[in-house]
């Protein structure tokens, strides 16, 4: 479940001087990174027909430099490859294990994945005014997750940059 914030009574938000509107978005690097499953909720995707998913919220990165990242599973067969891959992540099942596995249970749990940027068309203007809509802009995607046993053995966030052979020397 979404953690339910009761510091707002009505549908009115106000903010004091310094207080920053963005959230805690950041670009990361391409690379691989620890993460930690925050929330899950149930959802629809836009596709026609609708189909059911779940919206993942993930801590991404380490202390400081760590961000929020979002991720939508559908839950049909087409998508088990990922489903699959975020459980091997995360340790709650074994690489071809059959069973029946709790994908809303995995708040909490701790898992690896690599994020790429994804390119997109802004559709507004950013809240700072800086980015325009019409502008091309970035965002984290999740390419995959990782198994633990491919997981860097020192906890470290590994940089690739998008760069091929630092990807290959590492996995």
């Amino acid at each position: 479940m979404a953690e339910v914030y009761e510091d707002y009574e009505g549908w009115e938000v106000s903010f004091d001087e310094g207080e920053e509107a963005g959230g805690s978005f950041k670009l990361l690097d391409p690379g691989y990174y620890p993460f930690k499953v925050t929330a899950v909720e149930k959802g629809f995707t836009n596709q026609n027909p609708p189909h059911k998913c779940l919206n993942y919220t993930f801590k991404v990165g380490v202390g400081p430099d760590a961000t929020t990242v979002t991720d939508r599973i559908a839950m049909h067969a087409g998508a088990k490859w990922k489903q699959a891959q975020l459980l091997r992540s995360v340790g709650a099942r074994k690489h071809g294990e059959k069973g029946t596995f709790d994908m809303l249970g995995i708040v909490g749990m701790t898992g690896w994945l690599e994020i790429e940027h994804r390119e997109y068309t802004r559709t507004k203007d950013s809240a700072d005014g800086k980015k325009k809509a019409g502008e091309i802009d970035y965002a984290n995607n999740i390419k995959r997750y990782i198994d633990p046993e491919d997981a860097p053995a020192d906890g470290q966030p590994v940089v690739t940059g998008g760069d091929a052979e630092a990807e290959e020397s590492w996995a």
